[in-house]
């Protein structure tokens, strides 16, 4: 191993501390990264595990302000998931080089527009590429560049090799079997080459491709080096969202649009789809029934052959009751009436079992046995009044019911106390009031028809 370079090392940390000066908000991205000095680099490079691989002999030809905005560039990778997204791709060792021009041009065309605008950067050193190199449009994603250039690359075959033609990656293309890495082969061989661009100098390692380096460490679970996870990285991603969001909310104007939408997406609340929910809902609510065993001597016990001489019972086990109260009143409109179908056709596929279904306004409009959705009646369209079905389910329907599933609009009256079993009620079409109106013994599930 050839001896440290300290000044080279120091040159680095005093870039990422500028970086982390002139965009606060990208910090706790920026000192999260592990710095690893090696020859074997280009220039500089991140791993999927954050560790910042540098080239001392690169950095020392660079001042400490193009060094930073090195830093901002390859932290961009690692924040936007190029790794991720390259894998969903299908990028391979054929095509990883091509794919890392495309992330570039993503990353610094961003990075073109802070150096002109807010003037407090230096532009990239070196031969850094960008969409107006190929004659692409500025603010694309590196995805869309990547099917641009592979369907012109025999255009731009002489912009691709920037290096000594050495090349990091095999002619055969590596691992790759992929359609993405046959295609650009071909359209290599065809430029003069078995890749017009494995000859660059600068390559981000997996960081940006998820193709690993000659000169990256292995993973950290798996007896590499310091390194960060993947759940540390989202831990550090909505840290930094979090710190853009306050940036930009000063109102300056300082944020770039692209890392402002990038904040917005990691924040953003997920939201189970209500068709999941309603089938947890409904395991939830029928678990206790259904792990009731009872004994049964209908049929005969699988001991039976062991003592004759006695009668055991066999061990049974209920299928639970569930009720469905319809609301059926003027003010669900045709739409809601038919999302009330699909809800008891999910309710009863997840039972595998019928259920009893009561149409309801005003008052209930007989009982119905329902296998589907399709087979009940939408009876009555008057006003709205959902207590009359819940007491309609308790006292007028044999057996008692285990479950009650409400769907409705939710403008109706509840009953005032707990009806003493376990209710679901269906929110469909209905609005924020309405659902916050609703009781809190009962579980509430906001209906979606775009989910």
């Amino acid at each position: 191993m050839p001896p440290r370079n300290q000044a080279a090392e120091d040159h680095v940390r005093a870039a990422r501390a500028k970086a982390a000066y002139l965009r606060s908000y990208f910090a706790h991205a920026l000192y999260a990264l592990i710095p690893v000095q090696t020859e074997q680099v280009p220039t500089m490079a991140i791993d999927k595990w954050g560790r910042l691989y540098y080239n001392p002999a690169f950095v020392l030809s660079c001042d400490v302000d193009e060094i930073a905005t090195v830093c901002l560039h390859e932290i961009g990778h690692k924040l936007r998931h190029h790794h991720d997204r390259a894998h969903t791709l299908g990028i391979t060792e054929a095509t990883h080089a091509i794919a890392n021009i495309c992330q570039d041009m993503e990353l610094n065309d961003d990075i073109a527009d802070e150096v002109k605008t807010l003037k407090d950067i230096k532009a990239l050193p070196g031969e850094a590429m960008y969409p107006s190199t190929f004659g692409f449009e500025d603010g694309k994603l590196w995805e869309v560049y990547y099917a641009q250039l592979m369907d012109e690359i025999e255009k731009h075959a002489d912009k691709l090799k920037d290096g000594d033609g050495g090349g990091d990656g095999n002619e055969d293309g590596g691992e790759g079997g992929s359609a993405q890495g046959k295609q650009g082969r071909a359209r290599g061989k065809k430029a003069g080459g078995s890749d017009p661009a494995k000859g660059r100098k600068h390559k981000c390692g997996s960081g940006a491709t998820g193709v690993p380096q000659p000169w990256e460490d292995q993973s950290p679970s798996n007896g590499g080096g310091e390194g960060l996870e993947d759940a540390d990285w989202k831990d550090i991603d909505r840290r930094v969202a979090s710190a853009i969001q306050e940036e930009n909310a000063k109102g300056r104007g300082t944020v770039p649009g692209t890392w402002v939408e990038w904040a917005d997406e990691i924040l953003r609340t997920e939201r189970i789809p209500w068709d999941q929910e309603l089938a947890g809902a409904c395991r939830w609510a029928i678990n206790d029934v259904s792990g009731k065993v009872t004994h049964n001597y209908r049929r005969p016990s699988r001991r039976q052959q062991a003592t004759p001489e006695i009668v055991f019972p066999s061990m049974r086990r209920p299928v639970p009751n569930v009720i469905f109260v319809g609301d059926t009143s003027g003010s669900m409109s045709t739409n809601a009436l038919a999302i009330v179908r699909g809800v008891v056709e999910d309710v009863c596929m997840a039972l595998g079992a019928a259920l009893t279904f009561l149409a309801t306004d005003a008052a209930v409009h007989g009982v119905q046995r329902a296998h589907n959705g399709r087979s009940i009646e939408m009876r009555g369209r008057g006003g709205t009044d959902m207590r009359v079905g819940i007491m309609s389910a308790l006292e007028d329907v044999t057996p008692r019911p285990d479950v009650i599933i409400v769907g409705s609009d939710c403008e109706t009256p509840w009953p005032a106390e707990d009806p003493g079993v376990k209710v679901i009620i269906c929110a469909i079409e209905a609005n924020e009031t309405m659902v916050a109106m609703c009781p809190d013994w009962a579980r509430v599930i906001v209906v979606r028809e775009e989910a």
